[in-house]
């Protein structure tokens, strides 16, 4: 899986969180990027460059997760909180949603959205009625979840991979050849998903047909191996899987060919990335990853993007 093409320059926003952004998110119906952060604070760009600084919604915990959903954005805290920030109004009204930290929102299928969290549970709501149409108890505390089409993938502590159909309403326990620690997760189409792991590992696996699956090497050097931090899948060409490394680098993969097209170096760990809703432009947080585990880090937070005349 060798590179074909490296790219070093990149947009950048005009003002950076204080702390390492934990996720980004494209609005489809407003000109906006969404960042939450580490810093307590969810930020809001404007969707091209120059990549100006629109608003900032302080809250009251560090934000581990952030989804927009029509009119609104929603952002998850460390302490299980739910915040819906009104995009026409900026008013922030919470909701506490779970025990412990909110660790992930997903949006599904436009009407509902789907938050998981530390406190063993995955809960399904509506944002019109405000209720919870679904919820799915844990084993284990949740660590990462995607939903597509029909179902929800997610993994919890012990590297235990599921999937849940939601028409069915039943779960499946699904194998896995990560050793250690799955620290992302990604929904690449109707019946397969790609994870991550801290040893330098992605691995695809298709449900339906597992022997479609397949594992490989990422982000390590010859004497170093740097955790997968996050994965994502361009919307438009779903062949395209790109993955954000500790060691700072992004790399485009086509799923097919299982080729490296890309290597963009941001020379910071990669810790969230997100396309835009037409595929043409990558933004990426940069921070520290806490894989040195808790220090005090003199690693500058960023947001970046890749646009696609780029590449």
């Amino acid at each position: 899986m060798s590179s074909t093409y490296t790219i070093s320059r990149f947009d950048e926003v005009d003002q950076q969180p204080s702390d390492t952004p934990s996720e980004i998110r494209f609005s489809q119906k407003h000109d906006l990027v969404g960042v939450s952060s580490w810093d307590s604070s969810m930020y809001f760009y404007t969707a091209s460059a120059p990549y100006k600084l629109r608003s900032k919604i302080e809250t009251t915990a560090p934000l581990l997760t952030t989804a927009f959903m029509d009119d609104v954005c929603l952002a998850g805290d460390t302490f299980g909180n739910l915040f819906i920030i009104d995009l026409n109004t900026g008013t922030k009204n919470t909701l506490k949603l779970h025990e412990s930290g909110l660790r992930h929102i997903r949006i599904f299928n436009n009407n509902l959205f789907i938050t998981g969290s530390w406190d063993k549970t995955i809960k399904v709501f509506d944002l019109k009625s405000g209720q919870s149409v679904h919820q799915i108890n844990l084993e284990e505390r949740l660590y990462t979840l995607d939903c597509h089409s029909e179902y929800i993938a997610y993994t919890t502590a012990g590297n235990n991979i599921y999937k849940f159909d939601l028409q069915t309403q039943s779960k499946v326990q699904l194998q896995s050849k990560m050793n250690y620690q799955i620290k992302c997760l990604a929904a690449v189409d109707h019946e397969s998903f790609m994870v991550g792991s801290i040893e330098s590992k992605c691995e695809l696996i298709n449900f339906n047909f597992p022997d479609k699956g397949y594992a490989f090497r990422t982000h390590k050097t010859t004497t170093e191996l740097h955790s997968v931090n996050a994965i994502c899948v361009n919307p438009k060409n779903r062949e395209i899987i790109v993955t954000g490394g500790g060691d700072g680098n992004i790399y485009y993969y086509n799923k097919s060919t299982r080729q490296r097209i890309l290597t963009a170096n941001m020379y910071t760990p990669i810790t969230c990335m997100a396309f835009n809703q037409d595929g043409t432009v990558l933004g990426a947080g940069i921070g520290y990853d806490w894989s040195k585990g808790y220090q005090v880090s003199e690693t500058k937070p960023n947001v970046k993007f890749i646009k696609k005349d780029d590449i």
